[in-house]
């Protein structure tokens, strides 16, 4: 995907140290990575409801059941091809945060 493409060049250019980009900033790509991948993944998550959750589901028609926006990157559709890239991506990302600094 060109999409990929455009980060890892990107990525590969904050590592040399060509383009200097602030922990904020890193932190942005990653949250735009894991959005990018959960558009692109369908927008599936890999937990899959078990029968029992189903049928309670089925047996419930009248109450909304509510899905979660907010997914961990573990989630994603693991048959999508964009993913494995993309877990890659966020993985470098995140080495090149501190994570003192962000448990403070």
């Amino acid at each position: 995907m060109q999409v990929i493409n455009i980060y890892e060049n990107f990525l590969s250019s904050v590592e040399s140290g060509n383009s200097p980009v602030s922990e904020k900033g890193i932190l942005q790509i990653l949250l735009d990575l894991r959005f990018i991948g959960d558009v692109l993944s369908g927008g599936t998550s890999s937990s899959t409801n078990t029968t029992e959750m189903q049928t309670k589901q089925d047996s419930l028609p009248s109450t909304i059941s509510k899905t979660s926006f907010r997914r961990k990157q573990s989630q994603l559709h693991a048959d999508s091809a964009v993913i494995e890239p993309i877990n890659k991506l966020v993985n470098r990302l995140s080495q090149i945060l501190d994570p003192i600094d962000w448990a403070t």
